[in-house]
């Protein structure tokens, strides 16, 4: 197992390519939401305190990046929104292109299916840790099998949903980017959902980097074929 190219120990080395000199240019505020619900963010756009401030691009879409005026006639409790992509790769480079432009703290938001039945279409839960079964997140990390989100983050989100009176679960999930291969014993033995393990992963390598920590906790719950939940933030 030791020659897989998963596990080689080259994490101390720069990368090839850095977060930003490409096509994605901007300035980003320390506070960003990254929201899965293309509509929601497209529907943020439109207000009237919203300014773009970045793109974020690839062969699939263009994905506008938003800075929300907290002094507007709809203040918020974040300043920028953005769609970070679909899959452990997209995810994990939008992270570092706005961490390259200034984004220090981040929440994602997003919607998965389950394998736990009590956890119904709506139920909020945040994620506190994940099985890395993916292989993103062992690019920026040593190889492990289960990657923590950041407990502060957890706790803040927690407290938050606690206060806001809506119901939530706090637990782990299942990072995979098989989405037709959760064969055999695997999904009674996890709770999956794509791109969890890779966004801890992406914040923890920066934060070493460049003393900036992308701390991520979505309220997200994991793909699954008992219910499909949906959560919006």
């Amino acid at each position: 197992m030791g020659d897989l190219p998963l596990v080689e120990d080259d994490l101390d080395e720069p990368g090839m390519v850095v977060p930003g000199s490409l096509r994605t240019g901007g300035s980003m505020c320390a506070d960003v939401l990254l929201c899965f619900f293309g509509e929601v963010v497209a529907a943020l756009g439109q207000r009237s305190d919203a300014r773009h401030a970045a793109t974020l691009h690839s062969e699939l879409a263009r994905s506008p990046v938003w800075i929300l005026d907290e002094d507007g006639p709809n203040p918020v409790a974040v300043s920028a929104v953005a769609h970070p992509g679909i899959g452990a790769p997209f995810a994990a480079a939008a992270l570092e292109e706005l961490i390259a432009m200034g984004g220090r703290r981040f929440v994602a938001c997003g919607a998965a299916g389950v394998l736990v039945p009590e956890l119904v279409l709506g139920h909020a839960v945040v994620v506190d840790s994940a099985v890395r079964d993916e292989g993103t997140s062992f690019h920026y990390l040593p190889p492990s099998r289960v990657v923590d989100a950041d407990p502060q983050a957890v706790a803040a989100l927690a407290t938050a949903l606690h206060q806001a009176g809506v119901a939530h679960t706090v637990g782990r999930t299942w990072s995979t980017d098989a989405v037709y291969r959760d064969a055999g014993r695997r999904p009674r033995r996890r709770s999956p959902s794509p791109r969890r393990a890779t966004r801890p992963a992406t914040g923890r390598r920066r934060a070493r980097d460049g003393g900036h920590r992308g701390r991520t906790a979505p309220p997200r719950c994991g793909r699954g074929s008992v219910h499909r939940s949906r959560h919006r933030g």
